[in-house]
């Protein structure tokens, strides 16, 4: 079944990169939360989506787009945001396209600041 599962959320997800010409995609499945993570850039833009497998075979995808940056402190702006939402730093650096250090380094400049 798991199999199953994961064969239909990437299915799913290289059906999404395909019409929405997402450029170099990299696809990741979860098979433990049933979701599978859709990464690439489309228009110059950096797009995130991630689409949830539920048990009765409905999926829910959620996306996010973030302008693509000519340098790492103008993320910023967008790290805080996402911060105040609740997302890790992981989950941060994935949806920006930034290393996780990187993230960690604005956050703390952020505090020095204050």
């Amino acid at each position: 079944m798991k199999d199953d599962n994961n064969n239909s959320l990437l299915i799913r997800a290289g059906s999404y990169a395909k019409k929405n010409n997402i450029e170099n995609p990299i696809i990741t499945v979860n098979s433990i939360k049933k979701t599978v993570g859709i990464v690439g850039e489309s228009n110059g833009a950096r797009i995130t989506t991630e689409i949830s497998l539920f048990p009765n075979g409905n999926y829910v995808r959620e996306s996010s787009k973030f302008s693509i940056k000519d340098r790492k402190r103008d993320y910023l702006d967008e790290v805080l945001q996402l911060r105040e939402m609740g997302y890790k730093q992981t989950e941060i650096a994935s949806k920006l396209g930034i290393s996780q250090a990187t993230v960690s380094n604005l956050l703390r400049s952020q505090r020095d600041i204050y």
